[in-house]
């Protein structure tokens, strides 16, 4: 089941990344952005979402995930620092803009081609689809 972030509409395609607006939450290490083809974009609070970035954890250590970040709400900051403490994976925040604001669900998958949403998909994904975008 999908948990709700907001009311907003999802009008999301064509949107623009503001990279700026995205640092990583455990570490110092910098967004590329030409590599990112698939934002993340989940909650400290939602189940579906942590047993998502464990998996996608677990297969980053194998080197399988290249181009896909972890978003979470800047809000969460302290929250997902204890909860996801053992996670290689870099965890990222983003500071609420306009995109992020649109979002309705999470988990949501922002596929990102040039900065700019070219699909989503909210709720489930197969790994495969993320995998191989």
């Amino acid at each position: 089941m999908e948990k709700k972030v907001n009311g907003k509409s999802n009008n999301l395609i064509g949107s623009k990344i503001f990279f700026k607006n995205i640092r990583c939450l455990n570490n110092n290490f910098k967004v590329d952005s030409a590599a990112v083809k698939i934002i993340i974009f989940a909650s400290a609070e939602c189940g579906e979402c942590e047993d998502l970035i464990n998996e996608l954890n677990r297969r980053n250590k194998e080197k399988e995930i290249k181009n896909a970040i972890i978003v979470l709400p800047a809000s969460q900051d302290s929250l997902a620092l204890k909860k996801y403490n053992n996670i290689a994976m870099n965890l990222f925040r983003i500071e609420e803009d306009s995109v992020i604001k649109k979002i309705k669900f999470v988990p949501t998958f922002l596929f990102v081609e040039h900065n700019v949403i070219t699909k989503y998909r909210q709720g489930e994904i197969s790994l495969k689809e993320i995998l191989t975008f």
